[in-house]
């Protein structure tokens, strides 16, 4: 239960939480910017580790190390975050299910994170 508590504590969007990080001149933050880009416009379709790596031209293991040390969290958590995020602001405001709107496979696996 504890790392489904801190996966939920995670930044769900990188770029509203820290908009500076939008202008920043920090070389290793700006080359992984394309990257955010690409998670925060296809989080639900849980575009794979490699897939996301090939924007920056990074190798994999070395993008997840370089995300991780920029922003404290791993791509995957940052994904699940945005998708938990989303699915809250879904229960409160429609009738839409999470399974069918935010890419959850099994349905007892979203409402065990809830």
């Amino acid at each position: 239960m504890a790392s489904v508590r801190s996966r939920l504590r995670c930044h769900c969007n990188i770029l509203e939480e820290h908009p500076e990080l939008a202008h920043q001149t920090n070389p290793q933050i700006e080359k992984l910017m394309p990257a955010v880009r690409l998670i925060e416009d296809n989080y639900i379709q849980n575009p794979a580790l490699a897939e996301i790596a090939q924007t920056v031209h990074m190798h994999p293991v070395y993008f997840h190390r370089q995300f991780v040390k920029a922003f404290k969290h791993t791509p995957d958590n940052f994904m699940f975050a945005k998708r938990m995020h989303r699915a809250s602001r879904l229960l409160k405001s429609t009738n839409q299910t999470i399974k069918k709107n935010l890419g959850f496979v099994w349905l007892r696996h979203a409402s065990l994170l809830f």
